[in-house]
Protein backbone atom coordinates (compact mmCIF):
# COMPACT_ATOMS: atom_id res chain seq x y z
CA UNK A 1 0.00 0.00 0.00
CA UNK A 2 1.47 3.49 -0.85
CA UNK A 3 1.48 6.22 1.60
CA UNK A 4 -1.25 8.03 -0.84
CA UNK A 5 -3.67 4.75 -0.47
CA UNK A 6 -2.88 4.46 3.11
CA UNK A 7 -3.85 8.34 4.04
CA UNK A 8 -7.18 7.68 1.91
CA UNK A 9 -7.74 4.54 3.79
CA UNK A 10 -7.60 6.37 7.05
CA UNK A 11 -9.53 9.25 6.36
CA UNK A 12 -12.31 6.71 4.97
CA UNK A 13 -12.53 5.06 8.02
CA UNK A 14 -12.73 8.11 9.66
CA UNK A 15 -15.52 9.20 7.50
CA UNK A 16 -17.23 6.49 7.53
CA UNK A 17 -17.74 6.76 11.95
CA UNK A 18 -20.52 8.95 12.58
CA UNK A 19 -18.62 10.86 15.62
CA UNK A 20 -15.63 11.47 13.30
CA UNK A 21 -17.46 12.34 9.88
CA UNK A 22 -17.11 15.58 10.01
CA UNK A 23 -13.99 17.64 7.99
CA UNK A 24 -12.89 18.97 11.33
CA UNK A 25 -11.48 15.50 12.17
CA UNK A 26 -9.89 13.98 8.80
CA UNK A 27 -8.98 17.52 6.41
CA UNK A 28 -6.18 18.04 8.51
CA UNK A 29 -4.49 15.09 7.19
CA UNK A 30 -2.34 15.86 3.78
CA UNK A 31 0.49 14.27 2.63
CA UNK A 32 3.91 16.48 3.07
CA UNK A 33 7.54 15.59 1.18
CA UNK A 34 7.68 12.66 -1.02
CA UNK A 35 4.50 11.10 -1.33
CA UNK A 36 5.35 8.14 -3.42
Amino acid sequence: MSKSEALQHAKLKLIKNPKYAFPYFWAPFIMVGDYR
